[in-house]
């Protein structure tokens, strides 16, 4: 997750963007063992590229729609009997309805919210718990089963933690 909004720094500067995430307390170097003690956001409106907040991620994946429909897992996600247990290619699989590929299976798809058990019910565009240790991925991945490839599945992770199975992608903000 450090090593994910590291990225999403180093290609807003790429690209002479004010970066979204400031780092206090760095220890290391992305690649190896990169962690800090703190992260600022600078906010949903910041210039930068940054990871994508729960509930973006979850809109994008249903494309807009409120609705649980996802599709059958074969055409849409890679999972443990697709994926012959890897990652595989992005795109190959059909896309959602707004044409993105891929945000169900292949690889967790880690967020930038911190992990609570229920979010609230009444919050619009919430961008997570206030504190905590853990950070939020989505969609599962190569390795899940079908029945856990989809939109609502999530799960939690510590920060410093590198796995094959977590991946992100990155978002920008309109202002």
């Amino acid at each position: 997750w450090y090593e994910a909004l590291a990225y999403c720094n180093a290609l807003s500067e790429k690209e002479g963007l004010e970066p979204a995430y400031r780092f206090v307390g760095v220890r290391g170097v992305p690649g190896k063992g990169f962690v800090c003690k703190k992260v600022v956001f600078d906010g949903l409106l910041s210039e930068g590229y940054r990871l994508p907040t729960e509930a973006e991620w979850e809109f994008a994946a249903r494309a807009g729609s409120l609705d649980a429909r996802e599709g059958r897992p074969a055409d849409i996600a890679w999972y443990d009997n697709n994926s012959r247990r890897r990652t595989r290619p992005v795109g190959k699989l059909a896309p959602n309805a707004w044409g993105v590929h891929d945000m169900l299976g292949n690889v967790w798809e880690l967020c930038w919210d911190r992990y609570e058990a229920e979010p609230p019910e009444e919050a619009y565009d919430p961008v997570g718990a206030a504190d905590g240790t853990t950070r939020v991925y989505r969609g599962g991945c190569f390795s899940s089963a079908a029945r856990l490839c989809r939109v609502a599945n999530r799960g939690h992770s510590l920060p410093h933690r590198r796995l094959k199975t977590f991946g992100f992608r990155v978002v920008r903000s309109h202002g």
